[in-house]
């Protein structure tokens, strides 16, 4: 069971806005970070260097990309 989403995008991005629509529509919880706030964009580097485009999504601690891994991760 996935008890903690963690979602890194920011506000105007569609790919974020339908990653959190499809979370909410299936009552998972997000702590959704905008990574244009201060220090957000570090934090996600940090934990995950790699990471080039947004959304990033994480679940359990578990990375899982972005929109189109997460719509595959929840088949």
């Amino acid at each position: 069971m996935i008890t903690s989403v963690l979602l890194y995008g920011y506000d105007g991005c569609s790919f974020c806005e339908k990653a959190k629509e499809l979370l909410f529509s299936r009552n998972y919880v997000v702590d959704y970070r905008d990574i244009k706030a201060l220090g957000i964009k570090d934090e996600l580097l940090s934990i995950f260097p790699e990471a080039k485009t947004v959304p990033q999504i994480f679940m359990n601690g578990v990375h899982i990309g972005g929109y189109t891994n997460l719509v595959e991760y929840l088949k």
